[in-house]
């Protein structure tokens, strides 16, 4: 039993070694020239996706902020007027958009700066700088994707419910009808945010994929299963 479990601890231990030395070399056996190139190209299309990035992020908190210090003089301005509850919940709104905006910006719209401040002086320091272009272009599609997804749909439809059944139930100028309406409104507004929102990242890291396959690193993930009975044992390896 000793016997047969250091024979499957050895084999698991020389599995890992040359698993990842497979990995070493697709990695090496890509060269520095393509290195470079898979580099300039990924900058270029973070590069080609910054201005609209940075129109929509900065156009829209714009929007958002300027809607809500408006809809806020308005509930100052006429707090007798029945039209105060409206302008107020409209306020409140933008004010959670504008702040989501700015806590959570376009990963496109930073994603270059972040990338041109790494060195690449070096064949290591470009592959590596690859790597990091990679999964900037990767996480500026998520975020487009996410930005267009379901759950942005779905968290603008609740909130856009919770302020039409504020207004429609929680004040006695306002009733069902100004509730509809003014989900209406702020639903058409989130979903027009939503729609202008740019996809170029996603286009581009669908095209990239296409073209290339992501340089391999040493610590990509190396799965190893093993299996021992009595007198049979198996070894399973995946990179």
């Amino acid at each position: 039993m000793t016997r047969h479990l250091g024979q499957i601890l050895s084999a698991i231990a020389l599995a890992t070694t040359v698993a990842a030395a497979a990995a070493e070399c697709r990695a090496d056996a890509v060269s520095d020239a393509e290195v470079t190139s898979r580099l300039a190209r990924t900058q270029a299309s973070l590069d080609d996706g910054k201005a609209m990035a940075n129109a929509w992020w900065i156009g829209w908190i714009g929007i958002q902020a300027g809607s809500a210090a408006a809809f806020g003089a308005l509930a100052i301005v006429d707090r007798e007027s029945p039209e105060m509850p409206v302008n107020a919940v409209n306020a409140g709104v933008s004010a959670i958009g504008a702040t989501m905006l700015l806590v959570l910006p376009l990963v496109p719209a930073y994603a270059p700066y972040k990338l041109r401040k790494l060195p690449e002086d070096t064949p290591e320091a470009r592959r590596a700088k690859l790597a990091a272009a990679e999964d900037w272009l990767r996480r500026s599609a998520e975020s487009e994707e996410l930005g267009r997804g379901w759950l942005t749909h779905f968290l603008n439809f609740g909130v856009a419910a919770a302020a039409g059944l504020l207004l429609a139930f929680a004040f006695e100028d306002t009733d069902w009808k100004d509730g509809l309406y003014n989900f209406g409104f702020l639903f058409a507004i989130g979903e027009l945010q939503a729609a202008t929102q740019p996809a170029q990242a996603i286009r581009d890291w669908k095209a990239y994929r296409r073209l290339y396959e992501p340089v391999p690193q040493v610590e990509d993930r190396v799965e190893v299963s093993a299996f021992a009975a009595p007198g049979a044992a198996a070894l399973a390896i995946r990179f």
